[in-house]
């Protein structure tokens, strides 16, 4: 699928939201083609708000309207099977008629708590704005059952719209190693990583290490993304303010202490999710972890950690601690199964098939009777490379009927091929066929093809008028814009993929076809309305010999050059059109 991404931040930045979206990206161009828009229109609103004169304060949410317009106008002008976004200003007024997807590991009313803005009116402007997000998306996808309750409930969002996703651990696939046994180096190594040490319980995991000391536990600590709010003096204790995973070096020590840690402790008063406890599963690092905010949705109870009460004290992390450090059994069973929770959800790659069977879903919404088209596939028996191709083009297509008609044979190529056309319309004919797409054996897809494409310019055609719509063509007299992905035009080139309307039957099969006539020359000729989709869908692949036109034939690389020149041609009157608004 194509899928426009909407940010306004770069999602190719492993440093925003601890990599999220930068793995979200990356997890979906593995299986889809995705472009990145919304670069710069938040510093554009900006830069309006000065011209305006606004002495306020800026916000985007009072410029959602605007932006949704344009991002609207740029996903509309590009060919996109969808939408994915979690920026929720980008999202209210967005008006496209392909899915629109909304992710996020929280919404606003959760996170107004702890967010420094303490503005009640704006509160108000941002939780108005969230919500008509959430109105405006077909999908929204939350990373735990936490925040898609709160969605349901404050915002009134339909459940059957939201879905809960678990987002993976923000490390590369690559680097993560087979957890094989139990790590058994008579040290119990505990990990803390939080960049806020008061919110994210820092106190409380510094106390439950000393008190296993205290027990007679050997152990060692490391803190990572921030620090003690007194001074520490202790060897078995290490303190590391920040890691860039965006380093390669600063990546391979994060590994390392993951590999070597026992347990990840985070005694947490405010969690969205935790990438850092899928982080944990993945090197099988079981988790203690309070049982606040979305972490019950990445940390399974028993399973590949524990969920403290959100009061839960020093004494009682440790106690938790040393009843599993010290059964080996039992922290063998966590480590094993904290690995599999990361290699059956706790990963980008399954987030990634997930969101993509969620879009076809939403595109079957969309389109929920399932169309096709006949097609009618001409060619001559003896062309067997040219048959074999033409199946390859229609495999795994089933928006297609693919009948293949038989060539008729003809001194001249023409005739033949007016022949066929008609044999093809008389079958369509007895079929009670409304449409068709005529075919010959030398069409191929191009890569701007999709379903989607398609059926929105070929149902748009036809409720307007239209007698002809070509999939893409080898030369035109004059055209005329007449909408974002379609021109009509006076004559055309080419029949390799021509979709046709019953009102051209009679005219087809009466017209006494000359010698000098041209199938194409003949079409453009019987059809009143005559439009192509741009960019094209269709060209012709050149086989290096024509069964029709022999200049083809003696002029290697013209069916190239013919649809380039005529497609730069379209295109600068597609240009010219659009400096025009």
């Amino acid at each position: 699928m194509r899928i426009a991404y909407l940010s306004d931040y770069n999602p190719n930045d492993i440093s925003i939201w601890s990599g999220t979206p930068y793995n979200v990206f990356h997890a979906l161009q593995n299986e889809h083609k995705v472009t990145w828009m919304g670069q710069g229109i938040i510093k554009g609103a900006k830069w309006h708000h000065r011209m305006l004169g606004r002495r306020n304060t800026f916000h985007p949410e009072n410029y959602a309207k605007e932006i949704g317009r344009l991002l609207s106008e740029q996903i509309s002008a590009g060919n996109f099977d969808a939408v994915i976004t979690c920026t929720y200003y980008f999202c209210p007024y967005l008006k496209v008629d392909i899915p629109v997807i909304f992710y996020s590991d929280v919404t606003f009313d959760l996170f107004k708590g702890f967010f420094r803005n303490k503005d009640i009116l704006y509160h108000r402007l941002a939780f108005l704005t969230e919500k008509q997000c959430l109105e405006n998306a077909d999908a929204i996808v939350y990373s735990s059952e936490w925040a898609r309750q709160n969605a349901i409930s404050k915002y009134g969002v339909s459940a059957d719209k939201v879905k809960v996703i678990e987002f993976g651990a923000n490390i590369p696939c690559d680097a993560i190693t087979q957890v094989s046994s139990v790590k058994d180096d008579g040290v119990c190594n505990l990990l803390f990583v939080g960049r806020n040490w008061r919110n994210k319980g820092g106190e409380i995991c510094l106390d439950a290490y000393r008190i296993l000391g205290g027990k007679g536990l050997n152990c060692k600590l490391t803190i990572i993304g921030s620090s003690p709010t007194s001074e520490v003096n202790d060897e078995n204790i290490t303190i590391i303010p920040w890691i860039d995973k965006s380093k390669p070096e600063e990546l391979e020590s994060y590994i390392s202490i993951l590999n070597r840690s026992h347990f990840m402790v985070l005694p947490t008063r405010y969690e969205a999710y935790g990438i850092v406890l899928c982080e944990a599963s993945a090197f099988g690092v079981p988790s203690i972890v309070s049982n606040v905010g979305g972490v019950s949705q990445p940390i399974k109870d028993g399973i590949n950690g524990i969920l403290m009460p959100s009061e839960s004290s020093a004494e009682q992390y440790a106690e938790k601690i040393y009843e599993i450090f010290t059964d080996k059994s039992l922290y063998s069973s966590l480590s094993l199964k904290a690995k599999e929770e990361y290699e059956c959800r706790l990963n980008w790659q399954s987030w990634a098939r997930r969101i993509s069977l969620l879009m076809t879903e939403l595109l079957e919404k969309k389109r929920p009777e399932r169309y096709y088209i006949p097609v009618y596939a001409i060619n001559l028996p003896q062309r067997t490379e040219r048959k074999e191709h033409l199946v390859r083009q229609f495999a795994d297509r089933d928006e297609f009927s693919v009948t293949y008609v038989e060539a008729v044979m003809h001194n001249t190529g023409a005739i033949g091929l007016w022949e066929s056309i008609k044999k093809s319309v008389r079958l369509a004919q007895s079929r009670n066929e409304d449409i068709i797409v005529l075919c010959e054996d030398d069409h191929i897809f191009t890569y701007e093809y999709n379903r989607n494409y398609l059926f929105d310019n070929l149902i748009d055609a036809f409720t307007s008028g239209a007698d002809l719509l070509s999939g893409g063509i080898g030369g035109f007299g004059n055209a005329t814009q007449i909408a974002p992905h379609r021109f009509q035009v006076d004559w055309f080139y080419s029949t390799q993929f021509v979709v046709i309307s019953s009102k051209l039957y009679k005219d087809i099969l009466q017209y006494e076809f000359k010698q000098n006539d041209t199938a194409d020359g003949v079409l453009s000729l019987l059809a009143g309305n005559k439009q192509v989709i741009f960019p094209f869908i269709s060209v012709q692949k050149d086989f290096g010999y024509s069964d029709v036109t022999q200049s083809n034939t003696r002029h290697k690389g013209i069916i190239d050059r013919l649809f380039k020149h005529t497609s730069s041609r379209l295109l600068a009157i597609y240009d010219a059109n659009q400096q025009k608004k």
